[in-house]
Protein backbone atom coordinates (compact mmCIF):
# COMPACT_ATOMS: atom_id res chain seq x y z
CA UNK A 1 0.00 0.00 0.00
CA UNK A 2 2.79 2.45 0.82
CA UNK A 3 4.70 1.68 -2.19
CA UNK A 4 1.82 2.03 -4.59
CA UNK A 5 1.08 5.57 -2.89
CA UNK A 6 4.73 6.69 -2.97
CA UNK A 7 6.04 5.13 -6.19
CA UNK A 8 2.54 4.73 -8.35
CA UNK A 9 3.22 0.52 -8.69
CA UNK A 10 4.07 -2.36 -6.10
CA UNK A 11 7.60 -3.48 -5.23
CA UNK A 12 9.57 -4.37 -7.82
CA UNK A 13 11.33 -7.37 -5.80
CA UNK A 14 9.14 -8.64 -2.96
CA UNK A 15 10.52 -12.05 -1.42
CA UNK A 16 7.43 -13.57 -2.49
CA UNK A 17 3.59 -12.76 -3.68
CA UNK A 18 0.60 -10.80 -1.47
CA UNK A 19 -1.42 -14.12 -1.67
CA UNK A 20 1.88 -16.46 -0.48
CA UNK A 21 1.79 -14.30 2.36
CA UNK A 22 -1.77 -14.36 2.91
CA UNK A 23 -2.42 -17.84 2.64
CA UNK A 24 0.84 -18.77 5.43
CA UNK A 25 -0.92 -15.98 7.98
CA UNK A 26 -4.52 -17.36 7.78
CA UNK A 27 -3.80 -21.55 6.34
CA UNK A 28 -0.68 -22.83 5.98
CA UNK A 29 1.33 -21.07 9.17
CA UNK A 30 4.27 -21.33 6.97
CA UNK A 31 7.44 -18.78 8.33
CA UNK A 32 6.66 -15.53 6.77
CA UNK A 33 10.07 -13.84 8.75
CA UNK A 34 11.75 -13.43 5.40
CA UNK A 35 8.42 -11.08 4.61
CA UNK A 36 8.50 -9.18 7.67
CA UNK A 37 12.45 -8.31 7.40
CA UNK A 38 11.48 -7.27 4.18
CA UNK A 39 8.92 -5.08 5.32
CA UNK A 40 11.20 -3.98 8.13
CA UNK A 41 14.06 -2.79 5.87
CA UNK A 42 11.55 -1.14 3.23
CA UNK A 43 9.80 1.35 6.30
CA UNK A 44 13.28 2.11 7.34
CA UNK A 45 14.55 2.91 3.74
CA UNK A 46 11.34 5.24 3.25
CA UNK A 47 12.48 6.94 6.65
CA UNK A 48 15.58 7.69 6.30
CA UNK A 49 14.56 9.00 2.69
CA UNK A 50 12.75 11.48 4.67
CA UNK A 51 9.74 10.90 1.91
CA UNK A 52 6.60 12.25 3.07
CA UNK A 53 3.78 9.70 3.74
CA UNK A 54 0.22 9.99 3.51
CA UNK A 55 -1.04 10.11 7.31
CA UNK A 56 -3.40 7.66 6.82
CA UNK A 57 -0.64 5.39 5.77
CA UNK A 58 2.05 6.17 8.58
CA UNK A 59 0.72 3.13 10.42
CA UNK A 60 1.38 0.90 7.96
CA UNK A 61 5.39 1.24 8.47
CA UNK A 62 7.64 -1.07 10.53
CA UNK A 63 9.23 1.53 12.96
CA UNK A 64 9.21 2.33 16.48
CA UNK A 65 6.59 5.03 17.45
CA UNK A 66 9.00 7.60 17.81
CA UNK A 67 10.19 7.01 14.22
CA UNK A 68 6.58 7.27 13.27
CA UNK A 69 6.07 10.70 14.86
CA UNK A 70 8.57 12.34 12.72
CA UNK A 71 7.75 10.96 9.59
CA UNK A 72 6.82 14.12 7.42
CA UNK A 73 3.12 13.67 6.18
CA UNK A 74 2.22 14.62 2.58
CA UNK A 75 -1.45 17.28 2.73
CA UNK A 76 -1.76 17.09 -1.55
CA UNK A 77 -1.48 13.76 -2.52
CA UNK A 78 -4.29 12.36 -4.15
CA UNK A 79 -4.72 9.36 -0.93
CA UNK A 80 -5.40 12.71 1.21
CA UNK A 81 -7.93 13.81 -1.41
CA UNK A 82 -9.60 10.93 -1.44
CA UNK A 83 -9.50 10.84 2.82
CA UNK A 84 -10.79 14.13 2.93
CA UNK A 85 -13.78 13.87 0.36
CA UNK A 86 -14.86 10.26 2.43
CA UNK A 87 -15.20 11.70 5.77
CA UNK A 88 -16.52 14.61 4.49
CA UNK A 89 -19.26 12.55 2.53
CA UNK A 90 -19.55 10.73 6.18
CA UNK A 91 -19.99 14.34 8.39
CA UNK A 92 -22.55 14.69 5.58
CA UNK A 93 -24.44 11.57 5.52
CA UNK A 94 -24.13 11.68 9.65
CA UNK A 95 -25.62 15.11 9.15
CA UNK A 96 -28.80 14.44 7.52
CA UNK A 97 -29.41 11.19 9.23
CA UNK A 98 -29.12 13.01 12.58
CA UNK A 99 -31.87 16.17 10.97
CA UNK A 100 -34.05 13.08 9.76
CA UNK A 101 -34.19 11.56 13.59
CA UNK A 102 -34.70 14.88 15.06
CA UNK A 103 -37.99 15.73 12.44
CA UNK A 104 -39.14 11.95 12.56
CA UNK A 105 -42.09 11.21 14.73
CA UNK A 106 -44.57 8.04 15.68
CA UNK A 107 -48.00 8.54 13.83
CA UNK A 108 -50.43 10.67 15.52
CA UNK A 109 -52.78 7.98 15.44
CA UNK A 110 -50.36 6.97 18.57
CA UNK A 111 -50.54 9.80 20.06
CA UNK A 112 -53.91 9.90 19.63
CA UNK A 113 -54.78 6.71 21.22
CA UNK A 114 -52.34 7.32 24.09
CA UNK A 115 -54.30 10.67 24.92
CA UNK A 116 -57.76 8.50 25.01
CA UNK A 117 -58.96 8.97 28.78
CA UNK A 118 -58.88 4.78 29.48
CA UNK A 119 -55.12 5.01 28.36
CA UNK A 120 -53.49 8.66 29.39
CA UNK A 121 -53.40 7.16 32.90
CA UNK A 122 -50.63 4.78 31.58
CA UNK A 123 -48.10 7.56 30.29
CA UNK A 124 -46.29 7.52 33.65
CA UNK A 125 -46.69 4.04 33.69
CA UNK A 126 -44.71 3.48 30.41
CA UNK A 127 -42.24 6.36 30.83
CA UNK A 128 -41.25 4.10 34.11
CA UNK A 129 -40.54 0.85 32.19
CA UNK A 130 -38.09 3.17 29.73
CA UNK A 131 -36.63 4.76 32.94
CA UNK A 132 -36.20 0.97 34.01
CA UNK A 133 -34.62 -0.44 31.28
CA UNK A 134 -31.91 2.69 31.22
CA UNK A 135 -31.20 2.07 35.14
CA UNK A 136 -30.85 -1.59 34.71
CA UNK A 137 -28.94 -1.42 31.67
CA UNK A 138 -26.40 1.53 32.76
CA UNK A 139 -25.63 -0.71 35.76
CA UNK A 140 -24.57 -3.75 33.78
CA UNK A 141 -22.57 -1.30 31.74
CA UNK A 142 -20.91 0.12 35.04
CA UNK A 143 -19.35 -3.14 36.02
CA UNK A 144 -17.78 -3.91 32.36
CA UNK A 145 -14.61 -2.57 31.86
CA UNK A 146 -13.72 -0.27 28.79
CA UNK A 147 -14.91 -0.95 25.02
CA UNK A 148 -16.62 -4.09 27.05
CA UNK A 149 -20.06 -4.86 25.56
CA UNK A 150 -23.12 -6.67 27.22
CA UNK A 151 -23.53 -10.29 26.82
CA UNK A 152 -26.13 -12.78 26.93
CA UNK A 153 -26.19 -12.65 30.78
CA UNK A 154 -26.57 -9.00 31.08
CA UNK A 155 -29.35 -8.79 28.16
CA UNK A 156 -30.86 -11.90 30.34
CA UNK A 157 -31.11 -9.71 33.12
CA UNK A 158 -31.98 -6.71 31.80
CA UNK A 159 -35.61 -8.82 30.08
CA UNK A 160 -36.19 -10.42 33.53
CA UNK A 161 -36.28 -7.02 34.65
CA UNK A 162 -38.77 -5.13 32.38
CA UNK A 163 -41.19 -8.53 31.98
CA UNK A 164 -41.13 -8.68 35.80
CA UNK A 165 -42.24 -4.72 35.80
CA UNK A 166 -45.02 -5.30 33.21
CA UNK A 167 -46.15 -8.17 35.00
CA UNK A 168 -46.97 -6.33 37.94
CA UNK A 169 -50.39 -4.93 35.83
CA UNK A 170 -52.98 -6.70 34.28
CA UNK A 171 -52.43 -8.27 31.08
CA UNK A 172 -55.43 -6.26 29.52
CA UNK A 173 -53.43 -3.06 30.23
CA UNK A 174 -50.42 -4.20 28.45
CA UNK A 175 -50.91 -2.44 25.07
CA UNK A 176 -51.69 1.14 26.61
CA UNK A 177 -48.36 0.67 28.78
CA UNK A 178 -46.55 -0.19 26.04
CA UNK A 179 -48.16 2.76 23.71
CA UNK A 180 -47.88 4.88 26.63
CA UNK A 181 -43.83 4.10 26.50
CA UNK A 182 -43.33 4.98 22.89
CA UNK A 183 -45.40 8.41 23.50
CA UNK A 184 -43.01 9.45 26.45
CA UNK A 185 -40.17 8.09 24.86
CA UNK A 186 -40.90 10.09 21.39
CA UNK A 187 -41.78 13.61 23.84
CA UNK A 188 -38.17 12.90 25.61
CA UNK A 189 -34.53 14.66 24.57
CA UNK A 190 -33.05 11.79 26.97
CA UNK A 191 -35.35 8.72 26.76
CA UNK A 192 -35.73 6.01 24.35
CA UNK A 193 -37.97 3.32 23.37
CA UNK A 194 -35.06 0.30 22.88
CA UNK A 195 -36.92 -1.38 26.21
CA UNK A 196 -39.92 -1.86 23.42
CA UNK A 197 -37.79 -3.41 20.86
CA UNK A 198 -36.07 -5.94 23.05
CA UNK A 199 -36.33 -9.71 21.34
CA UNK A 200 -36.45 -12.40 23.71
CA UNK A 201 -33.49 -15.45 25.30
CA UNK A 202 -31.83 -17.05 22.35
CA UNK A 203 -33.28 -20.77 21.76
CA UNK A 204 -31.84 -23.47 19.72
CA UNK A 205 -34.27 -22.49 16.69
CA UNK A 206 -33.25 -18.67 17.04
CA UNK A 207 -35.41 -16.69 19.46
CA UNK A 208 -38.19 -16.68 21.66
CA UNK A 209 -41.16 -13.94 22.05
CA UNK A 210 -39.96 -10.78 23.43
CA UNK A 211 -40.97 -7.26 24.37
CA UNK A 212 -41.03 -6.86 20.83
CA UNK A 213 -43.68 -8.84 19.61
CA UNK A 214 -45.58 -7.25 22.59
CA UNK A 215 -45.07 -3.61 21.38
CA UNK A 216 -46.03 -4.79 17.88
CA UNK A 217 -48.88 -6.78 19.13
CA UNK A 218 -49.61 -3.17 20.94
CA UNK A 219 -49.74 -0.90 17.92
CA UNK A 220 -51.57 -3.85 15.86
CA UNK A 221 -54.76 -2.95 18.60
CA UNK A 222 -54.88 0.75 17.43
CA UNK A 223 -54.25 -0.43 14.08
CA UNK A 224 -50.83 1.41 13.62
CA UNK A 225 -48.99 -2.23 12.35
CA UNK A 226 -50.11 -5.23 9.77
CA UNK A 227 -49.76 -8.63 10.78
CA UNK A 228 -47.54 -10.81 8.29
CA UNK A 229 -48.47 -14.27 8.16
CA UNK A 230 -46.39 -16.85 5.82
CA UNK A 231 -48.18 -19.56 3.52
CA UNK A 232 -47.09 -22.96 3.22
CA UNK A 233 -45.64 -22.25 -0.10
CA UNK A 234 -43.41 -19.55 1.12
CA UNK A 235 -45.88 -16.42 0.35
CA UNK A 236 -46.27 -13.30 2.39
CA UNK A 237 -49.90 -12.60 3.50
CA UNK A 238 -50.61 -9.04 4.82
CA UNK A 239 -53.60 -8.91 7.33
CA UNK A 240 -54.71 -5.39 8.42
CA UNK A 241 -53.93 -4.50 11.81
CA UNK A 242 -57.44 -5.27 14.14
CA UNK A 243 -58.83 -1.71 15.46
CA UNK A 244 -60.01 -3.01 18.82
CA UNK A 245 -60.17 1.11 19.94
CA UNK A 246 -60.81 4.17 18.67
CA UNK A 247 -59.52 7.37 19.91
CA UNK A 248 -61.27 9.89 21.94
CA UNK A 249 -59.26 12.80 20.93
CA UNK A 250 -58.15 13.12 17.23
CA UNK A 251 -55.04 15.20 15.30
CA UNK A 252 -53.08 15.88 18.68
CA UNK A 253 -49.45 18.01 18.02
CA UNK A 254 -46.47 18.40 18.81
CA UNK A 255 -44.61 21.37 20.40
CA UNK A 256 -40.76 21.71 20.87
CA UNK A 257 -38.44 23.77 23.50
CA UNK A 258 -41.53 24.82 25.53
CA UNK A 259 -38.91 24.66 28.48
CA UNK A 260 -36.58 26.85 26.78
CA UNK A 261 -38.80 29.34 25.61
CA UNK A 262 -40.45 29.48 29.15
CA UNK A 263 -36.42 30.13 30.45
CA UNK A 264 -36.25 32.82 28.14
CA UNK A 265 -39.36 34.35 29.36
CA UNK A 266 -38.51 34.30 32.69
CA UNK A 267 -35.13 35.47 32.06
CA UNK A 268 -36.90 38.67 30.21
CA UNK A 269 -39.34 39.12 32.99
CA UNK A 270 -36.08 39.58 35.40
CA UNK A 271 -34.17 42.01 32.71
CA UNK A 272 -31.62 39.12 32.18
CA UNK A 273 -29.66 38.42 28.99
CA UNK A 274 -31.60 36.03 27.13
CA UNK A 275 -29.80 32.62 25.93
CA UNK A 276 -30.17 31.92 21.86
CA UNK A 277 -29.63 27.96 22.32
CA UNK A 278 -30.89 25.52 24.56
CA UNK A 279 -27.12 24.85 24.95
CA UNK A 280 -26.17 27.56 26.50
CA UNK A 281 -28.35 26.35 29.45
CA UNK A 282 -26.73 25.09 32.60
CA UNK A 283 -27.71 21.17 33.07
CA UNK A 284 -29.38 21.93 36.42
CA UNK A 285 -31.11 25.23 35.16
CA UNK A 286 -32.72 23.36 32.70
CA UNK A 287 -33.54 20.17 34.20
CA UNK A 288 -35.33 22.09 36.38
CA UNK A 289 -37.43 24.14 33.81
CA UNK A 290 -38.48 20.92 32.24
CA UNK A 291 -39.90 19.97 35.50
CA UNK A 292 -41.61 23.17 35.47
CA UNK A 293 -43.46 22.36 32.06
CA UNK A 294 -44.28 18.97 33.25
CA UNK A 295 -46.41 20.66 35.90
CA UNK A 296 -47.65 23.51 33.85
CA UNK A 297 -48.92 20.88 30.77
CA UNK A 298 -50.86 19.41 33.76
CA UNK A 299 -52.58 22.58 35.03
CA UNK A 300 -52.42 25.06 32.83
CA UNK A 301 -52.34 23.79 29.47
CA UNK A 302 -55.99 22.30 29.80
CA UNK A 303 -57.76 24.45 27.72
CA UNK A 304 -55.24 27.00 26.76
CA UNK A 305 -55.36 29.28 23.87
CA UNK A 306 -52.57 30.04 21.26
CA UNK A 307 -52.69 31.28 18.05
CA UNK A 308 -50.32 29.67 15.23
CA UNK A 309 -47.33 31.85 13.46
CA UNK A 310 -44.11 31.33 11.86
CA UNK A 311 -41.46 32.69 13.45
CA UNK A 312 -37.47 31.75 13.21
CA UNK A 313 -34.79 30.81 15.07
CA UNK A 314 -30.98 29.75 15.15
CA UNK A 315 -30.34 26.13 14.81
CA UNK A 316 -27.75 24.42 16.51
CA UNK A 317 -25.71 24.92 13.55
CA UNK A 318 -26.04 28.72 13.67
CA UNK A 319 -28.03 28.54 10.63
CA UNK A 320 -31.60 31.06 11.19
CA UNK A 321 -34.52 28.65 9.83
CA UNK A 322 -38.06 29.23 9.97
CA UNK A 323 -41.00 27.35 11.68
CA UNK A 324 -44.16 27.21 12.47
CA UNK A 325 -44.50 28.18 16.08
CA UNK A 326 -47.32 28.75 19.62
CA UNK A 327 -48.07 31.92 20.70
CA UNK A 328 -49.96 32.87 23.34
CA UNK A 329 -52.00 35.67 23.75
CA UNK A 330 -49.16 38.22 25.28
CA UNK A 331 -47.53 37.36 21.50
CA UNK A 332 -45.35 35.02 23.65
CA UNK A 333 -43.82 31.97 21.84
CA UNK A 334 -44.65 28.91 23.67
CA UNK A 335 -42.98 26.34 21.45
CA UNK A 336 -42.31 25.21 18.12
CA UNK A 337 -44.51 23.10 16.56
CA UNK A 338 -43.00 19.64 15.38
CA UNK A 339 -42.63 18.84 11.53
CA UNK A 340 -45.00 16.49 11.62
CA UNK A 341 -47.73 18.40 13.31
CA UNK A 342 -47.59 21.23 10.60
CA UNK A 343 -49.81 19.65 8.06
CA UNK A 344 -52.19 19.84 10.58
CA UNK A 345 -52.32 23.56 10.88
CA UNK A 346 -51.40 26.98 9.20
CA UNK A 347 -49.90 30.31 10.16
CA UNK A 348 -52.84 32.71 11.87
CA UNK A 349 -54.65 29.52 13.07
CA UNK A 350 -55.67 30.12 17.09
CA UNK A 351 -56.35 26.87 18.71
CA UNK A 352 -57.37 25.58 21.91
CA UNK A 353 -55.13 23.22 23.78
CA UNK A 354 -57.65 20.76 25.24
CA UNK A 355 -55.22 18.24 27.18
CA UNK A 356 -51.43 18.09 27.24
CA UNK A 357 -48.22 16.00 28.69
CA UNK A 358 -44.95 16.66 28.78
CA UNK A 359 -41.43 14.91 28.67
CA UNK A 360 -38.38 16.65 28.41
CA UNK A 361 -40.25 19.74 28.34
CA UNK A 362 -41.40 19.26 24.89
CA UNK A 363 -45.26 18.95 24.88
CA UNK A 364 -48.03 16.99 22.69
CA UNK A 365 -50.89 18.05 23.28
CA UNK A 366 -54.81 17.54 21.31
CA UNK A 367 -56.37 20.79 20.46
CA UNK A 368 -59.60 22.26 18.47
CA UNK A 369 -59.70 25.16 16.53
CA UNK A 370 -61.27 28.23 18.35
CA UNK A 371 -61.45 31.21 15.72
CA UNK A 372 -59.12 32.94 12.58
CA UNK A 373 -57.51 35.66 13.76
Amino acid sequence: MISKALYGGLPKNPPAPLEDFIDSTVKTGADVSRGRQWCYDASQAIIASGRAVPALLVGRLAASRRDKANVPLTSEHWLDRLHSAVKAHIETFRGQRSELAERAMPPAQLFDHAFNSGEREWLDTGAALNSLYRTVRGKRLHGKRTGERLDDADMDAIRSAIDQYLSRFDVRDHGAILRGALVTAALSDESSDAALWLIGAKTDQGHAPGMAQKAMRALREVGLLDEIGVTAEGGVIRYPGAIVSEPTFERSIGLNAVWFHGLRRQRAAKGEPLPVQPGDIAKAEASAAKAQISEWARTRLQDYSVTIQRTSYVNKKGKTVEQLGAFNDTGDLIGLVTPDSESLLKEGQRITLKYAVAADGNVRAVWQHTEQV
